[in-house]
């Protein structure tokens, strides 16, 4: 068997029937929440939840996001992400390319969930300048991180401070961040910037709040499909 079929194999054991996948598009800051109803070495297909995070119904795919895509898909051990292409789009279902190239991203425990929270952004600035703080909007996060979308500048490696009120889940105050990876944004002719963070020493009390929240969205999810 060549290494190219040998990795098909690999890779359709772990993106298979029944996995959840996250479907992000480059023109909306929101993912869609779906899951793999069908594999083959050809495509991929997925059926969207009706319920995308906090209470929001899944909007039917528009035919002008036709194009790439990013996937991260839950399997039992990892998080897979890898690029796609949308090939057509019916109802709730989105019909996506094989994946060209998988990178494991992350254990399955650090999921990440899909929502819409106002998040204080506390920069800070040195010994004698003092810190501002910045509004944004998390648009997913896990245990281990989070996206926003922000207006405004930050670099990779840049430390911040968090603070939010989780819908049902009470606040996260002054949780330590770290700038992971920055990329441009553009929304209605606003220039935004999609940063992704990496949380930094999450009390225990916090992390707790945050699992609850989590749990809570992915069984109102399961059960808004059923």
């Amino acid at each position: 068997m060549s290494q190219l079929g040998h990795w098909r194999i690999t890779v359709e054991r772990k993106i298979c029937k029944g996995v959840k996948a996250e479907i992000g598009f480059a023109d909306s800051p929101v993912s869609m929440v779906g899951t793999i109803v069908d594999v083959n070495s050809q495509r991929l297909v997925v059926s969207l939840t009706q319920d995308q995070g906090a209470g929001r119904s899944a909007a039917t795919p528009k035919t002008n996001r036709l194009g790439g895509v990013r996937v991260v898909a839950t399997a039992n051990d990892a998080l897979y992400r890898f690029t796609s292409t949308l090939l057509q789009s019916s109802d709730s279902l989105l019909y996506l390319s094989f994946p060209g190239e998988v990178q494991r991203v992350q254990r399955r425990e650090d999921v990440r969930q899909p929502c819409l929270i106002d998040v204080e952004v506390k920069i800070p600035r040195g010994e004698r300048v003092p810190s501002r703080r910045a509004r944004a909007t998390a648009v997913n996060i896990s245990c281990g991180g989070l996206l926003i979308i922000f207006d405004g500048r930050l670099e990779v490696g840049d430390a911040v401070a968090l603070s939010m009120e989780l819908p049902d889940g009470g606040p996260l105050a002054e949780v330590a961040a770290r700038v992971v990876r920055t990329e441009p944004y553009s929304h209605r002719g606003q220039e935004l910037m999609r940063v992704a963070l990496r949380l930094e020493r999450l009390q225990p009390a916090d992390r707790k709040r945050l699992t609850q929240f989590i749990t809570k969205c992915q069984v109102k999810a399961r059960a808004t499909s059923l």
